[in-house]
């Protein structure tokens, strides 16, 4: 089952909790009802059957990927597995108890109040995660959610920043320049030192990412993507400066101090390129590694590759007088 198809169902799920919750209150809460008590009481009880089936279906696929995911499981689904778990077992209480128990009936409203509250908490840990990561254009997080990583920049810095700094910190990563060939073989080398932590998918991103920031040609061993913009850097005069710091103040003032050291969003900038490395990544403070976090960035900083090369050069420009 996709992860698009358990979204649609579980959205389907918290609307018959809503249901569920809805008809409780009209049947129990009111004196007159304003609806036939009969009629509503019928669509309460094949709801609730209905709420159960979908609970169950959701929850094998649920457990069935469960099974065979590798690595460690995230706090978010961690806390969606309790939740789950917890409305089965609130579930399974209020269902004995209608069926078997039954001069424990007094306390059966109070068991639906819990499964609506659980219900939710389950569809806001797993749907709303999904189309929250959706409206926010977090690609990452959703290949991660599919199980159909995407080959790119973005899930291939988002998982370098995971997955290697777990045993080595980056600056041991952008100190190289290798062949495409040459970083398959480093990745695969660090997925036979701490097997099951990097999954053979999530090796395959490591290594496109690394060959595309850091692939040497056979001409030169810079990033393929930098020659414009070190080529703009090699004229630049008072002109590109301006330019470069108009820019920045229109888009890169908001989380960084151009002036000072301490955190804004994102680190000050104040000498970046007279420190050996730079803040967050640990990469050397070259033009290389700047432009490098500019267009494919480490975290939660935005891509600004939409600029091109140009004008990065002259963001760059403006960097290297702070």
């Amino acid at each position: 089952m996709t992860v698009e198809l358990k979204s649609f169902l579980s959205i389907f799920f918290v609307l018959l909790a809503l249901f569920q919750f809805w008809s409780m209150f009209e049947l129990l809460g009111r004196k007159e009802h304003r609806l036939n008590p009969r009629l509503l009481r019928r669509l309460h009880q094949v709801s609730g059957y209905t709420f159960v089936a979908l609970y169950l279906l959701i929850s094998y696929y649920c457990l069935r990927d469960f099974a065979a995911a590798k690595g460690e499981v995230s706090p978010r689904g961690t806390l969606h597995a309790f939740v789950a778990f917890a409305l089965f077992v609130v579930l399974a209480l209020k269902i004995l108890i209608i069926r078997v128990y039954k001069q424990l009936k007094g306390g059966v409203r109070q068991y639906g109040l819990v499964v609506f509250v659980l219900a939710l908490g389950v569809g806001a840990s797993s749907t709303g995660y999904y189309y929250l990561m959706r409206a926010t254009g977090n690609q990452y997080q959703i290949s991660k959610l599919s199980g159909q990583a995407r080959i790119g920049p973005v899930s291939g810095a988002a998982l370098l920043d995971e997955k290697c700094t777990r045993c080595h910190d980056l600056s041991r990563v952008f100190d190289r320049t290798k062949t495409a060939e040459g970083w398959v073989q480093t990745v695969d080398r660090m997925r036979e030192l701490l097997p099951g932590w990097i999954a053979a998918r999530e090796g395959g991103l490591v290594a496109a990412y690394l060959a595309e920031i850091r692939g040497a040609r056979a001409s030169e061993g810079k990033p393929r993507f930098v020659a414009s913009a070190l080529t703009a850097l090699n004229s630049v005069d008072s002109t590109t400066r301006d330019a470069g710091h108009d820019l920045f103040t229109s888009i890169c003032v908001y989380c960084h101090y151009p002036d000072r050291d301490e955190d804004k969003v994102g680190p000050g900038l104040k000498g970046l390129f007279k420190k050996p490395r730079l803040p967050f990544s640990g990469r050397p403070a070259t033009v290389e590694n700047v432009l490098s976090q500019l267009r494919n960035p480490i975290d939660k900083m935005p891509s600004f590759a939409h600029l091109g090369d140009e004008r990065l050069g002259t963001i760059l420009a403006y960097l290297q007088t702070l």
